[in-house]
Parts: C-alpha cells; structure tokens; sequence
C-alpha cells in the first residue's frame, strides 16, 4: 500500500460530525450500522445536476503562463510556457468510495435532507473500523481542504485529491471518510458499497431538523 495513502487520517477539528439524509429510513440504517459509500468517479456521472460534480476528485494547478523545459537523458528537448492550468487527477477514482459528512449542523444544510445523524467521538469510530479492515483495503478520513488552487509540498500527490474542492463549496464544511479499494481488489460494478459494522451504544444520535 502507498504509504501516502495510509498516512491520510486526519482527525475532525470538532468532537462530532454530522449525516444528513433525505429520507427518515435511510438515516435509520446508518444508525443500525450500514454507512453506503459511493465512488468519486460515479459522482463525476450523477445524472442529477444538483448531485453531479464533473469536478470530483481533480484539482487545477495554477500554471497558465509559466516557464516549462522538458529534457532528456541532459538534453532540452522542449521548452514553451503553458497556456493553461494544469490538472491532476486522482488516480483510479473508481478506487475511492467516499461517505460525505459535516462539522457543522446548520440551516444552509437543510436541502441535503431534513435528517440528520449526530456522530459521537468520530475519530474513535473511524479508527475502530480500520482496525477491522480486511487486506488489500484501507480506510481514510480528513476534513475537505478548500482552495483555488491546491499548493504545498503534497500539491502532486494524487492520493490527495479525494478531499480536495473548489473554494465556491467552502460553506459545506465538509469531512469525508473513505474506503480505499487496494489495486488487487475487485470494485463493485455499481459504484457503491455498503459497509457494515456494529454501532457502539450512543454512538450515534437522530435529530429532525426540517426546513
């Protein structure tokens, strides 16, 4: 396993995390131990524009207009400046089933479902789970990083940008947990699985929070 991929476990700034659902059911399963999780290539293809993000899993690399050379074996063999961004792509996104959270409970929220499942001690749960992940798996969690354009010592990591979007959804406050799919696994043909688990008592909490 990539040691950069086992490294992206980074721990809620908040003591809780929140679920929301549209449907009091779908919540209800949650709750009981069942937490659906959807790959970001099956995002990229939503048919439902207000769910569908073409923009999943790839982040812009401001790069328009900047000097390049590219050289072999010590020779330049070319050289220009690029007249656009570049882009890096999560590599093997269909590999990336990801749960949406939020560290906020908020009214601005309410369109993604009057439902709502209060997580209590996140990090323990998470780390309970990968605990009991099978090999050729790995569990990920971290909060979303929000920018314009991605920069930093980890800006060509690929594994990276399964948490990363664009500043114009900073307002969502997002924490992503996910389920990594090793090279030698076979992705369900859907996109989304389901994983499950036996919730502790209390770990959870339902609240109707209707608009």
């Amino acid at each position: 396993m990539n040691r950069n991929i086992e490294n992206h476990r980074v721990a809620p700034s908040t003591s809780e995390l929140y679920r929301r659902f549209a449907e009091k059911w779908q919540a209800e399963q949650f709750i009981g131990g069942e937490i659906r999780m959807r790959n970001l290539l099956s995002y990229r293809q939503e048919k439902d524009e207000t769910r569908r993000d073409e923009w999943e899993g790839i982040s812009s690399v401001h790069s328009q207009g900047s000097a390049f050379e590219m050289k072999y074996q010590g020779k330049l063999i070319a050289s220009g400046h690029f007249k656009e961004d570049l882009r890096l792509k999560t590599k093997s996104p269909e590999r990336y089933y990801i749960s949406c959270m939020s560290t906020e409970c908020v009214p601005r929220h309410r369109s993604w479902g009057e439902w709502v499942v209060k997580i209590r001690n996140p990090r323990r749960l998470f780390e309970e789970l990968a605990s009991e992940t099978p090999s050729g798996y790995n569990l990920l969690w971290g909060p979303v990083e929000y920018c314009l354009m991605p920069a930093g010592p980890g800006i060509l990591e690929l594994e990276d940008t399964w948490r990363r979007k664009r500043m114009s959804f900073k307002d969502e406050r997002e924490f992503r947990f996910a389920l990594y799919f090793g090279e030698k696994v076979d992705c369900p043909n859907d996109g989304s699985v389901t994983l499950e688990f036996q919730p502790r008592d209390r770990e959870f909490e339902l609240i109707h929070d209707p608009a």
